[in-house]
């Protein structure tokens, strides 16, 4: 849980700054993000959970535009 890591103790949905206080983490969650996307695939998993690497990087490229 965010409200748990350093810096985000009075954090709340919606607030400003949280990007530019995990940026430098962002290609690492990315690829851990892909790591399990492609496993869930492998073992055909049930369980939900999101394409987080994928929409960052759709994200990214969208600002490169």
């Amino acid at each position: 849980m965010l409200k748990n890591k350093p810096g985000f103790n009075k954090y709340g949905k919606g607030d400003n700054g949280v990007y530019f206080k995990t940026k430098e983490k962002l290609i690492v969650a990315m690829e851990n993000a892909k790591k399990l996307r492609l496993h869930n695939e492998k073992i055909k998993s049930i369980n939900p959970a999101t394409d987080f690497d994928l929409l960052i990087q759709d994200i990214l490229l969208l600002k490169e535009k």
